[in-house]
């Protein structure tokens, strides 16, 4: 509905001044709340900071306090005391000995040597891989880490510790080497060095990142900045990345020379960092005395600030943003909606009948009868937009057909809905008028709806009510009687519930106009298509061509929807059907040559090779029959017209009959025999499934009840199997009469089987096996018919626990196609998996039956032992065969 300009001007002043001011105040404020909450969030992960790395600083100092005391032992110890004194191969012994009880009763001590002040090896304790200490014989070291080493401690004083830097080692762990010069007097005797396994100084690291909640980074390094070890990796890993620290921050230098706990923050990184000092004593200096050895640093990106804190605001920072907008909108909405009630009430009341229905086309239409407003799904129908309609009379957009059909309280009529590709839409329109102040009509509301007429329907329709049949067609094509040859084709989806749950109301109009115009460039027909819905169209076009030539056009019609239809995001597989009729001959009018065209579609076959047939008398004869039968339906149940036949089961080995299928058949006394196939398609069309499945449950076990005990004697084990289609099983009311009157005639319910067709099953496998369950839970079996020809997938069978597989005719037809015999030793070898037997279908010939013997098939059925007969027929068969 268009608004007045100086509403429009009221509108947009009331949002500058009320809405634009509140909504600036809360982005002020919650930018405000966003910077204290970072600030805060800040401090609280530089305190876990700290707290991380003064715990595993403390750690790697108690650690090497550890270290520094086991030299210490060594060193002070009486043995080491005694050979400063008098040094012979006795007090040598001695300290080798002491060595070898340390290194024993130390996990983490690799290396102890003795050297003298030269640096000649004079005993040494190795502990290997397995925790075994060995001690060696004297030799000269070559390895020049030993060598600088012993050059340093030699420039010591006494009492002051050699600290070396934690190296890798090709094989094993990474080792800290510490040494004490050894004095006798101001004379150095000699040297105690210790090679430590560094993970135990520093393995808590590793300990420490993985128990951390939060993406914290901790490591260690060195004096020069290196990183030694870094996250959870492992101590066999150091150095690893080749990573420096002041290299990519250069100012941490500085602050770790000054501070030993603090912190440094760059550009993109937060950092904490604690300085690992050697513990000083008066008996013990330290060669870095006035440097630090290690630091452990912990650091996290600017960046990860919101993941770190798993704070939404945070996490979110669009939502200050959104909340605002949110504002604005809801602020400009109230604005809008106060200003356009305050207007005009009239509106109001037409704009509640429009909402009321919103799927729908509407139209509204002054007192003139001219377009102030349509809705998007109208502009949708007829192509045009709510600009380029306003001001046009109604009639410009629709041809009316006045007759009505009643329906919730208004009259519906059928309209054809022109669109702007000339195209015309079949719709069911509805008129509602709204009275003015005065009672007077002020404005009308047309609401255009889905057609609630087919094709035939419209036709019967304007039969009734007199309708010119070029008007009935809103003058679609005009055909002067004696002049020219015209072609009418009905073209329906047949997968049309398929396709219309996949689509809304909406889209299936845009699929409507853009199928016709796909039909149009297909055909090129100049004629408009004219689409009762969906699902329906009908299509014109004047040709000299002969049928074969008109059925190659069809047939390269239908050949190009084999492939999916693409419409919008989706792919339609679209199954079409098509009935084709001709003018002058055999139809002579247009009313005609359309009823014609819908009689050979309703007539087409679902599943055939072509998918189209041409109308002519013998086509007419079958839509006669189909209508009368559709006609006989609806009280055949209240006559004794419909019966059972029964068709033995028999066993493959013994030739004996095991059972029955009891089959549905109908003798009508003007119509005569009436197949299944002919009339349980209408069944469903007529949605009287559930007055056949009663029918065919209570008769069966009727004849159980009759029979019984008389099959029972002859047969123990014999089973009556039954047909019912999944609607039917899904019928509560159903599955109960069975079990009821199983009960009631007091039938051993064993002896009663339920018949599912395989594309039946396997359509809704979960639904099927609920099916299955409740059956098998009251003792009724269940068989798979016509298995193959469904969806021929053998790993169905698995998950269906059916009592029987009933391989579908077609496959014995073949037999001996190899492909045959390979899906019925593949059936019978998982039917023997599943616990189930296997019967043959359509079995005519001895040969198909030896066959049968050869591969071990269970049961068959077929014309070779009787085709399905009367009761009485049956039962003389069950005697025979005792006799």
């Amino acid at each position: 509905m268009r608004l007045q300009r100086k509403t429009v001007t009221r509108i947009v002043r009331y949002i500058l001044l009320f809405v634009m001011p509140v909504v600036l105040l809360i982005l002020f404020l919650l930018r405000g709340y966003e910077i204290s909450l970072r600030d805060q969030v800040k401090l609280r992960l530089q305190a876990e900071q700290e707290r991380g790395t003064s715990v595993i600083a403390n750690q790697v100092e108690n650690a090497f306090s550890q270290f520094v005391s086991d030299l210490l032992v060594v060193h002070n110890s009486n043995e080491l005391r005694a050979f400063r004194e008098k040094q012979n191969e006795r007090t040598l012994q001695e300290v080798a000995n002491l060595l070898v009880r340390i290194s024993k009763q130390k996990s983490y001590i690799l290396h102890q040597r003795l050297l003298n002040e030269q640096g000649l090896l004079l005993a040494q304790a190795d502990t290997n891989a397995e925790g075994m200490v060995s001690l060696l014989g004297a030799e000269h070291l070559a390895v020049s880490g030993i060598s600088e080493m012993v050059q340093e401690i030699q420039t010591l004083s006494p009492n002051v510790l050699y600290i070396s830097d934690i190296l890798p080692q090709n094989e094993g762990n990474p080792i800290l080497t510490l040494a004490l010069p050894v004095y006798q007097g101001s004379k150095m005797t000699g040297i105690i060095a210790i090679d430590y396994d560094a993970c135990y100084l520093l393995s808590f690291l590793s300990v420490y990142q993985t128990s951390l909640m939060k993406d914290l980074q901790f490591r260690i390094i060195d004096k020069q900045g290196n990183i030694i070890i870094e996250g959870a990796s492992g101590c066999n890993n150091i150095y690893a990345e080749g990573m420096n620290l002041f290299s990519r921050e250069p100012g941490m230098r500085s602050q770790l020379t000054g501070d030993r706990i603090g912190s440094y923050v760059s550009e993109d990184m937060a950092y904490t960092f604690q300085a690992i000092y050697p513990a000083s004593s008066e008996r013990l200096f330290f060669s870095t005395s006035n440097n630090w050895l290690w630091a452990v640093v912990s650091s996290y990106e600017h960046d990860q600030l919101p993941i770190l804190t798993q704070d939404f605001l945070l996490s979110h920072p669009s939502v200050k943003f959104l909340l605002s907008f949110l504002v604005l909108f809801v602020g400009s909405a109230a604005v809008v909606i106060l200003q356009v009630r305050a207007d005009d009430k009239q509106q109001l009341r037409i704009s509640s009948l429009i909402a009321d229905y919103a799927s729908n086309g509407v139209v509204v239409y002054d007192p003139e009868g001219r377009v102030t407003f349509c809705n998007k799904a109208f502009e949708e129908l007829c192509g045009y937009t709510q600009e380029e309609l306003q001001g046009k009379k109604e009639m410009a957009l629709r041809y009316d057909l006045f007759f009505s059909r009643e329906s919730d309280g208004g009259a519906l009529r059928p309209v054809w809905v022109y669109h702007e590709n000339k195209h015309r839409l079949l719709c069911s329109l509805d008129v509602i008028q709204v009275e003015g102040k005065r009672g007077q009509g002020d404005h009308a509301i047309e609401i255009y709806s889905p057609s609630r007429w087919s094709t035939m329907e419209l036709l019967q329709l304007c039969r009734k009510n007199r309708i010119d049949y070029h008007q009935c067609f809103a003058k679609t094509v005009l055909i002067p009687e004696g002049t020219g040859s015209f072609v009418c084709l009905q073209i329906q989806l047949l997968n049309s519930k398929e396709i219309g749950m996949r689509l809304n109301q909406r889209e299936r109009v845009l699929f409507s106009n853009r199928f016709s115009t796909t039909l149009e460039k297909v055909l090129d027909t100049s004629f408009p298509i004219l689409s009762a819905g969906f699902d329906s169209y009908l299509l014109f076009f004047e040709t000299k061509s002969s049928a074969s030539e008109i059925e190659r056009r069809v047939a390269s019609l239908l050949s190009g929807f084999h492939l999916p239809y693409l419409f919008g995001q989706s792919s339609l597989a679209l199954q079409l059907s098509v009935g084709i009729s001709l003018y002058p001959e055999p139809s002579a009018s247009l009313y005609a040559l359309v009823e014609n065209a819908a009689i050979a579609m309703h007539m087409v076959t679902p599943g055939t090779e072509h998918g189209y047939l041409f109308y002519d008398k013998q086509v007419a004869m079958r839509y006669a029959r189909r209508t009368a039968i559709k006609d006989a339906l609806v009280s055949v149940f209240e006559t004794d017209q419909l019966s059972l036949a029964y068709q033995a089961l028999v066993s493959v080995k013994k030739e004996k009959i095991i059972g029955a299928e009891a089959l549905i058949r109908w003798n009508h006394p003007e119509l005569g025999p009436i197949y299944p196939d002919e009339f349980l398609p209408l069944i469903r069309e007529l949605q009287l499934t559930e007055l056949l499945g009663r029918f065919v449950i209570e008769s069966a076990i009727s004849f159980l009840h009759t029979h019984w005990e008389k099959i029972a004697s002859s047969i123990p084990n014999f089973t009556l199997s039954i047909n019912l289609s999944a609607d039917e099983l899904s019928n509560v009311h159903l599955t109960d009469l069975l079990v009821s009157e199983l009960n009631r005639q007091k039938i051993p319910h064993s002896m009663l089987e339920v018949e599912l067709t395989e594309h039946t099953a396997v359509e809704s496998l979960s639904n099927t096996n609920a099916i299955m369950d409740r059956l098998h839970t009251n003792g009724v079996s269940l068989a798979i018919d016509d298995f193959g020809t469904g969806f021929s997938s053998l790993s169905y069978l698995l998950e269906l626990p059916a009592d029987m597989i009933k391989i579908d005719r077609s496959f014995i037809s073949r037999y001996p196609d190899s492909e045959s015999i390979t899906i019925y030793r593949t059936v019978l070898l998982m039917a023997k998996e599943m616990g189930a037997v296997v019967l043959a279908e359509g079995v005519e010939t001895a040969e198909q039956l030896e066959f049968l013997k050869i591969i071990g098939c269970d049961y068959y059925q077929g014309y070779l032992f009787s085709k399905p007969v009367d009761e009485a027929t049956f039962m003389r068969q069950v005697f025979r065969a005792d006799e």
